[in-house]
């Protein structure tokens, strides 16, 4: 009633789905070992801003340890001030600075098996939606606008609020399915 004489305007994502999109992959000669993940996680100042959840993906890789020990993970990091490799808790990880280009992102995307986005608080966030956009599962807690993007057991999994517990199942979850042909 209120809108009925008012024009209505739908204002577009601003996400490049010419830049963020599935790539496809120089194929190797070997297969890739069943047992690997590459797992991707990003933040401005993603190591430092307490509510990007650094320290609860730590929590769940160390139990996802326990999950599936035979799960080789490795944990790349874009959004750290400075790139290198760093060892917490028995996890290495690969920082890879801040990282500006669109398209350069879009590679660091398309070369994970999946993005963690495991925030204590956030909106809607692009790097989800990014990840998405290029084909890759993404695994995070159920806070904020996160259960927009993902769709539970569809495209990603979602965790109740800050339990590292079911975190750690869904990055196991998604290794899974991506190695059974899910």
């Amino acid at each position: 009633f209120l809108f009925r004489n008012s024009n209505v305007l739908t204002i577009p994502s601003s996400l490049d789905t010419e830049i963020f999109k599935p790539i496809a992959q120089e194929s190797t000669t070997s297969p890739k070992d069943p047992n690997s993940c590459s797992i991707l996680f990003g933040a401005q100042y993603a190591l430092s801003d307490k509510r990007k959840g650094f320290d609860l993906l730590i929590e769940s890789l160390d139990k996802l340890r326990s999950i599936n020990p035979r799960l080789k993970f490795d944990l790349r990091v874009f959004g750290h001030s400075k790139v290198e490799t760093l060892d917490i808790r028995g996890i290495k990880i690969e920082c890879l600075d801040f990282v500006k280009c669109e398209s350069e992102m879009a590679k660091f995307y398309n070369g994970s098996d999946l993005f963690v986005i495991p925030s204590r608080v956030d909106n809607l966030p692009f790097t989800a939606m990014e990840s998405l956009s290029c084909g890759k599962p993404v695994v995070g807690f159920r806070v904020g606008g996160i259960p927009e993007i993902i769709d539970h057991k569809k495209n990603g999994y979602l965790a109740p609020p800050l339990n590292c517990d079911e975190l750690a199942n869904g990055i196991n979850w998604v290794h899974e399915e991506l190695n059974s042909g899910g």
